[in-house]
């Protein structure tokens, strides 16, 4: 048996047995006290008439563990297929990376999530423990709390557990503009086309903004943009990347990540194979807000530059400006990008190097009043 192959044999013996250890001994009557929630960021939209807010409902529920000998053959072969080097393998920064990659998945269970008041179901988890619902409310009982265009809801729990989960929900009207951005290498330096400072920069440091995103996108939300951040990391990494949205500053928004798969060969090839779940995510975008324009901003290290080029093409009603950030000076790449748009009008695409660098929002088309 060879090395890889008996890497891969250990992954899926524990991914396998694992969650049937879990559901031989599992409750299905609520959360346990030794099982948590996570609700995602998401994001309502009207019905055509304008009566009804259709908010989609996604939450997680797993249960940290760290002593059960499947966990731990889970955690060596997680580590084996990142192939980081063994000397980085005791970093703290690294053990809160892993800690979602290494939870056991609740599957079977359901929960209500409570929003204006009114409980929605939500659920039953499947075997990765996600779980999703949606929630229909009359458009004139749900109106912005201060001005705000974000909602709040929190999940059901038990009257003897006091614990809160929350997720926040953002409510775009009809009309108006709406940023569709990636997240690494657009508001995250992530490196993505070197592997190893991928690794690093994903598991192993800080992540760090890109300079000036920010700030640019702060004043769009002033003007009333609606924000989605769409990425092809993983959902495990959903609860680091939304502290660094908050912390770095950048407007909420809906969140779409991916699931991440244990065939997939390396963490670097899940990364890479992102173009049909960012073509099928923005399309669904487009359905879910017929009427309003969008923003598509990404980078130049994969394939958001071909992606945006595409959907710009078969969506030309929907798409307001692509944006793309050049991971390289190079003028040669450069010129690579910008042969992706040249069948584009060129007031519909640019490319830049800082977030300083890209047009103000005064240059666009104003957004129609909601």
């Amino acid at each position: 048996m060879t090395p890889i192959f008996r890497k891969i044999c250990l992954v899926v013996l524990a991914l396998v047995l694992g969650p049937l250890v879990m559901i031989c001994g599992a409750r299905r009557d609520g959360i346990a006290r030794d099982e948590d929630v996570l609700l995602f960021t998401t994001s309502g939209s009207l019905d055509t008439a304008g009566q009804i807010w259709q908010i989609p409902l996604h939450g997680w529920i797993f249960e940290r563990e760290t002593d059960s000998w499947w966990r731990a053959a889970l955690q060596k072969g997680v580590l084996d297929l990142l192939e980081l080097d063994p000397a980085d393998r005791h970093s703290e920064i690294l053990r809160r990376r892993l800690e979602m990659f290494l939870v056991d998945n609740e599957s079977g269970k359901t929960l209500s999530v409570i929003l204006n008041g009114q409980p929605y179901p939500v659920g039953p988890s499947g075997a990765n423990g996600h779980l999703e619902g949606q929630a229909e409310v009359a458009a004139r009982a749900l109106k912005p709390v201060a001005g705000s265009r974000i909602q709040s809801a929190k999940a059901v729990m038990a009257a003897a557990d006091g614990r809160r989960f929350e997720c926040r929900i953002q409510l775009p009207g009809v009309h108006g503009l709406s940023v569709i951005s990636d997240i690494d290498d657009t508001i995250k330096i992530s490196q993505v086309l070197d592997k190893e400072a991928l690794l690093a920069n994903t598991f192993l440091r800080e992540f760090e903004p890109l300079p000036d995103m920010a700030s640019v996108y702060r004043r769009w939300a002033a003007r009333g943009a609606a924000f989605h951040y769409v990425s092809a990391s993983p959902w495990q990494l959903y609860p680091a990347l939304n502290r660094f949205i908050e912390k770095a500053g950048f407007p909420s928004g809906e969140i779409q990540l991916r699931y991440l798969r244990v065939k997939d060969r390396s963490f670097f090839a899940f990364m890479r194979a992102s173009r049909a779940f960012k073509t099928r995510t923005i399309e669904a975008l487009f359905r879910r807000y017929p009427k309003r324009k969008f923003i598509l901003v990404g980078d130049s290290g994969e394939n958001d530059p071909a992606i945006y080029a595409a959907v710009a093409r078969a969506h030309p009603q929907n798409v307001s400006k692509i944006y793309i950030h050049l991971v390289s000076p190079d003028p040669g790449h450069r010129e690579s990008v910008a042969d992706l748009f040249r069948d584009l009008p060129r007031s519909c695409w640019d490319l830049f190097n800082t977030g300083a660098q890209l047009d103000n929002f005064a240059t666009m088309r104003p957004p129609e009043p909601h």
